[in-house]
């Protein structure tokens, strides 16, 4: 038997909004949409909210949950980053139990899927048991040319202990990869055919460190015991320097963009047509209190996905808490923009939009309820997120 939702709003998480819909469902499955009432009114559940896909978070960092309020705000993110290795913990146990509870309020919230950012194992066995779907990226470290091939091994090794999910090696920034651990990285992820994500321009010092070999950035590194002395300026962004080194036709995220130009997004938009922008408003605010500049990338027909980062710069996992931040800086983005920022575009990006990300006839019911949605003004200030 068909059974009927009617919502005065629905958003398909391809860009598209309709008023007043029947979906049909029949076995977890959308066999009709559409405005006309179907003849027998008692399979017709009436909702009063908003209906959209389930969100995507395409950039998380599940593991860093237990650092939840411990790193004080608006401190730059290279403070963040310092005071953030001050608090890590290696104890299993701590980091476990937080990502559940992390894992837990995602669900809450209305996401299905993320891509999530791990440097250890911990989170490993809690993602194999997961309902949640995971693209696990492994992120390795490696500025001098000499640690290349040890901090790719090690990263593949960790990669093999993740058996039965979605898993791949990435690059964690421009600053701290060589281009001899991105090229190998690079053939890794050709020959797998996995996305690729990395941290760019999160900061102004960030883009410093390349144009000028100075800068916060330049003296963080060089705190970590890392010899600098051939690296020399080149009077290019980050930016420039990374995209030529990374692939130029797999799905290829850049994360955060808080200090992107357009001439940045040209030219890694030019080097891989593949290439995915994604935001997460709250964490920029948080840490850098900056926010990217969101109408030259629409301008430039960026596509863009949406992530929280982690509990350590971010006060909660929730992606609806991310678009209602854009529109509140961005009023004149539409909402069904930013849904399929939400689900759409990240569901693409992971290559799970077959499943995931949009609402249409023969993919399964994977749908969420915005409540307390102003069907009038189709604004997000006050909705909520409920589970149908």
């Amino acid at each position: 038997m068909i059974h009927y939702y009617f919502t005065p709003t629905l958003f398909d998480g391809l860009g598209n909004v309709a008023r007043n819909v029947y979906i049909g469902v029949q076995h977890t499955i959308i066999v009709s949409i559409g405005t006309t009432a179907p003849t027998n009114n008692s399979n017709v559940t009436v909702l009063d909210a908003a209906v959209m896909p389930a969100m995507i978070n395409a950039h998380c960092h599940l593991e860093l949950s237990y650092l939840y309020a411990k790193i004080p705000k608006y401190i730059g993110i290279n403070d963040f980053i310092a005071t953030l290795e001050q608090c890590k913990t290696n104890d299993a146990t701590i980091v476990e139990h937080h990502a559940l509870l992390a894992q837990q309020a995602m669900q809450a919230n209305g996401i299905v899927a993320v891509g999530d950012i791990s440097n250890t194992a911990h989170t490993f066995a809690l993602k194999q048991q997961s309902a949640m779907y995971y693209h696990t990226f492994v992120e390795v470290y490696g500025f001098s040319p000499e640690r290349a091939l040890t901090a790719y091994a090690n990263g593949m090794a960790l990669v093999s202990q993740l058996q039965g999910c979605a898993v791949s090696i990435t690059p964690h920034a421009p600053y701290s990869v060589s281009s001899e651990l991105m090229q190998l990285i690079t053939t890794a992820c050709n020959v797998s055919n996995s996305p690729v994500t990395i941290h760019t321009q999160e900061s102004k010092a960030e883009n410093e460190f390349f144009e000028c070999a100075t800068g916060k950035t330049y003296t963080r590194i060089q705190n970590f015991g890392i010899d600098l002395s051939t690296h020399y300026a080149t009077q290019q962004s980050a930016m420039a320097h990374v995209a030529p080194l990374l692939p130029k036709q797999l799905p290829l995220q850049y994360v955060h963009n808080t200090f992107a130009t357009a001439h940045d997004v040209e030219l890694g938009i030019a080097l891989n047509p593949n290439t995915y922008w994604c935001l997460c408003p709250n964490a920029n605010i948080y840490i850098e209190n900056s926010l990217p500049n969101i109408p030259m990338l629409m301008q430039h027909n960026a596509t863009i996905t949406l992530g929280t980062d982690s509990l350590a710069s971010n006060d909660k996992l929730c992606i609806l808490s991310e678009m209602q931040t854009i529109q509140r800086y961005y009023p004149t983005i539409p909402t069904q923009t930013l849904v399929q920022w939400a689900t759409y575009n990240g569901a693409k990006f992971l290559g799970i939009d077959a499943d995931f990300g949009s609402i249409a006839v023969g993919r399964k019911a994977n749908f969420v309820l915005l409540t307390n949605f102003n069907h009038a003004t189709q604004s997000l200030y006050n909705a909520d997120i409920a589970l149908l």
